[in-house]
């Protein structure tokens, strides 16, 4: 993204879906107006922790279909973000930090190969739908998770 693009200091909705984008460039950061971000179907292989600390007003972000590896432990600093979908990913693993999101409503994982999800996972009291199928969760990691989300509508 050219770095003109964060002149844009109203705009609230971002889709540049399939793109073969890899890189969001400094351009990205900073828009304190921005909602709704959809960067999913890309190459995207980073999310800088810029995108969570600047951004501050950010609830959604969709992010599937990339090649990202890990997330920034900054995720958790996205304290009005109620949906993340980060599914068909190469994530190995979730940033603790994921759980200080206490206004996430969704969040999807599916195709991912996640192992587990943090312990703390039971303090995202605001979420209402986990979906992580085709994961490589063991049993008795599903049976943890769904005791951790109780009031959640959880499938794996």
């Amino acid at each position: 993204m050219p770095e003109s693009f964060g002149k844009l200091k109203n705009i609230q909705f971002i889709e540049f879906q399939n793109n073969e984008i890899s890189f969001l460039g400094l351009g990205f950061f900073g828009l304190k107006s921005l909602i709704n971000v959809n960067m999913g179907y890309n190459q995207i292989q980073v999310l800088e922790a810029n995108l969570f600390l600047n951004n501050v007003n950010l609830k959604v972000l969709n992010a599937e279909s990339n090649q990202l590896t890990k997330l920034p432990a900054e995720i958790g600093k996205a304290k009005k973000l109620n949906s993340l979908i980060l599914s068909f990913n190469k994530l190995e693993q979730l940033p603790d930090e994921i759980c200080n999101l206490q206004n996430l409503e969704m969040l999807l994982l599916t195709g991912i190969k996640l192992t587990t999800l943090p312990q703390n996972i039971s303090k995202l009291t605001k979420l209402k739908t986990l979906i992580a199928k085709d994961n490589n969760f063991s049993e008795a990691e599903k049976t943890r998770i769904k005791k951790a989300l109780k009031s959640c509508d959880v499938i794996l």
